[in-house]
């Protein structure tokens, strides 16, 4: 018996070696994929930005395979500021794909390229293909190369609004919806079959800046008058690589790899490694900062109550606590001398709206604090800003949305149609009154539409303390 269990201490104890060595090997693994920090004296950063742009990625996942990296804004934006100040970096080149973050993220990028060129520095566009947003980025280039055989889509902007009230109805489900805040629209696609006149005209509104914003880059960045932009948009809006060429859209037509051959002749290097650099490599080259500090603390995504869950591809909700947790960290710290919120979200919870911005005056009782928007800061996200000491927002951002809402699904059509039968036992008058197989009777609304208010109100008061002018109507 004694020797028995020896053997299955002795086999555990193996077990334990080997998961250890196997963890040694992973980590090994990933070390050896990460860049080297050596960058050339003569070098050609290679940038590659696409997708989304979330402002960073808070889920670390290993580069395995052959995946890129998920783009981030605040990696590109800083790459292209320390690029503009470092001698190594001769030229930029952007491989651009599939880009669908805000405007105001482009814009903000765009205004970091200029300032490359302006330092003197040539920053190249490529693309292999794309669409309004992708050529709206690269029109700030230098130049913009096209991959052989790819297709533009450069046909304009638009707002698509889906409603469901009558799609719902048919299948036995209504929905009530309490709200307040004229404009307050995301309850519509719900309650109604089509626009409201209020949510027209903010979208009329957003549009046209979009649509100036874009048109005027082009011009700009093409040497194109506006008439002949809006007529290549409405007469060709599908562009093969060589149309785009004859309209002055595009300077040249070129495989990448045929491209990385010019570039290494001109700058007469032998190897890709003598003179390309990845942003990776460039971002853990770069030196980190010492002495006094301002603290960044992104509040990224929908707002939720408690913890939130970031995702590895940055589409995360974001929890009170989290934000809760490092301003109080900022707080505490003396060698931070002030706080920048980055906003980046379309609000959520109004709890948790509510907890950050407690959290953000005990933060701004000690130290200054700033509110940088985003690409949106909407509804909670316009909440959370407006106790700072200053709110900074780009042109383009999209923020306001003051206004509060519920909805409450009706699926009583939909249970007579198939037959379910309900039995309830309640102890409480309105303890089944939020039930899903009903309407709310006019007593539950009136207390519903009470706690609603009371929410707005509140709200109102956060914008008012902004404003200090009791005569804001939201």
């Amino acid at each position: 018996m004694a020797e028995q269990t020896a053997k299955r201490g002795s086999r555990r104890i193996l077990l334990i070696v080997l998961i250890l060595l196997g963890l040694l090997g992973v980590l090994t693994f990933i070390r050896a994929l990460q860049p080297k920090t050596e960058i050339p004296k003569t070098a050609v950063l290679m940038m590659s930005i696409g997708g989304a742009l979330p402002e960073r990625i808070f889920v670390d996942v290993p580069p395995f395979g052959s995946q890129k990296p998920i783009s981030t804004f605040q990696s590109a934006l800083r790459t292209l500021n320390r690029a503009k100040d470092d001698n190594r970096i001769q030229l930029i080149v952007l491989e651009i794909s599939a880009l669908s973050a805000p405007f105001s993220k482009l814009a903000e990028l765009r205004d970091a390229i200029t300032a490359v060129r302006q330092s003197g520095k040539e920053v190249w566009a490529y693309l292999s293909g794309g669409s309004d947003k992708d050529y709206y980025l690269a029109s700030a280039c230098s130049k913009i190369y096209l991959e052989p055989y790819s297709v533009y889509f450069i046909d304009g902007l638009s707002f698509e609004s889906l409603y469901f009230k009558t799609a719902l109805e048919k299948i036995g489900v209504e929905v009530e919806a309490i709200r307040r805040g004229k404009y307050k629209s995301a309850v519509e696609p719900f309650i109604s079959d089509s626009q409201s006149d209020a949510d027209r005209e903010q979208d009329e509104a957003l549009l046209n800046a979009f649509d100036k914003a874009y048109i005027d880059a082009i011009c700009k960045g093409r040497n194109l008058s506006e008439s002949d932009v809006r007529r290549l948009i409405n007469d060709v809006a599908f562009f093969s690589e060589k149309q785009c060429i004859e309209f002055k859209l595009a300077d040249s037509i070129v495989y990448m790899k045929d491209l990385k051959e010019q570039l290494k002749a001109k700058f007469s290097a032998t190897r890709d490694e003598d003179i390309f650099v990845s942003q990776r490599a460039f971002e853990a080259a770069a030196e980190k900062q010492k002495g006094e500090k301002i603290a960044v603390v992104y509040v990224q995504g929908t707002i939720v109550d408690g913890k939130g869950s970031p995702q590895p591809d940055g589409q995360d909700n974001v929890g009170d606590k989290v934000i809760e947790k490092a301003l109080e960290r900022v707080r505490k710290d003396n060698t931070i001398k002030a706080v920048i919120l980055r906003v980046d979200s379309p609000g959520g919870s109004v709890t948790a709206s509510d907890k950050m911005g407690q959290a953000i005056l005990k933060v701004k009782a000690e130290k200054p604090v700033v509110v940088s928007m985003s690409g949106v800061a909407a509804s909670g996200g316009y909440w959370i800003s407006a106790d700072a000491n200053k709110i900074l927002a780009h042109p383009l951002t999209i923020t306001g949305s003051i206004g509060i809402f519920a909805i409450k699904p009706n699926i009583k059509k939909l249970q007579e149609d198939i037959g379910l039968k309900r039995q309830v036992l309640v102890r409480g008058k309105f303890a089944d009154a939020l039930n899903a197989f009903e309407k709310l009777s006019p007593e539950a609304y009136q207390k519903a539409d009470a706690l609603i208010n009371e929410g707005y109100q509140r709200f109102f008061s956060a914008c008012c303390r902004r404003s200090k002018d009791d005569r804001l109507r939201c």
